[in-house]
């Protein structure tokens, strides 16, 4: 069913806050939608415009933009998900983009993810201080993010510890389809996997197999945070 974005708000506008700001660390798609309201308001465009006018058409991605279930999308690809009981591939069942929207609601490539990850690596499109304070792990009053959560987070990006070495990255999951970009700074090594299964708990995983193949020296690296991580 969609939703329009008032009758989103009003889901969450009287919940209370599950902890004072700072205080803890805690990921919420909800923060995401309010960010793209902001952007909306500010820049007085949709999201969708907004996203084309100052990232995909500067840096040619042509192939991403915002998702519509009606739109016909030359190789769309089917989302899946696995059914334990019947050991079968189903299709994923419908869910409206109006509830995910700037939370997790476009479509693209693994060639425009690429373009996205150079101009990244190039600072064309965030200036390199920019860059690095989404890379800067924030952390809570506690300050026990790396022993507890084995991960602190940054400006959109999750800050990960691999031996060392600077590593940051983001899963992401919806109905049917999952993905992952983990950054190997250290190493100069990016991995990006998108996946039409829904079961796919940890992309991750398949990035880090990923950059051990071209990197040696992370073979013997676990798996951050472990899969056990509470």
């Amino acid at each position: 069913m969609d939703l329009s974005k008032a009758e989103v708000l009003a889901l969450v506008t009287d919940l209370p806050l599950k902890f004072p700001p700072g205080q803890f660390t805690a990921y919420d798609n909800t923060g995401y939608y309010l960010l793209g309201l902001t952007i909306e308001r500010v820049t007085r465009q949709s999201y969708a415009e907004a996203l084309g006018d100052r990232i995909l058409t500067p840096l040619g991605m042509t192939a991403t933009g915002m998702n519509d279930p009606g739109e016909i999308v030359l190789h769309r690809a089917a989302g899946y998900r696995w059914e334990h009981t019947t050991q079968t591939l189903r299709n994923k069942p419908y869910y409206s983009p109006s509830v995910t929207y700037a939370a997790g609601g476009q479509l693209s490539t693994i060639a425009d993810l690429v373009k996205w990850e150079q101009a990244l690596q190039q600072g064309t499109l965030i200036s390199q201080s920019g860059l690095e304070a989404m890379w800067q792990p924030q952390l809570s009053t506690h300050g026990n993010e790396w022993e507890h959560l084995r991960y602190a987070v940054g400006l959109g990006w999750f800050v990960l510890n691999y031996q060392g070495r600077r590593v940051v990255g983001h899963n992401g999951s919806i109905l049917g389809f999952a993905s992952n970009i983990t950054r190997f700074m250290d190493d100069n090594i990016t991995a990006i996997v998108l996946c039409n299964l829904d079961n796919i708990s940890r992309p991750d995983a398949i990035a880090l197999e990923i950059a051990r193949y071209f990197c040696p020296q992370l073979t013997n690296a676990m798996l951050q945070p472990p899969p056990d991580n509470k």
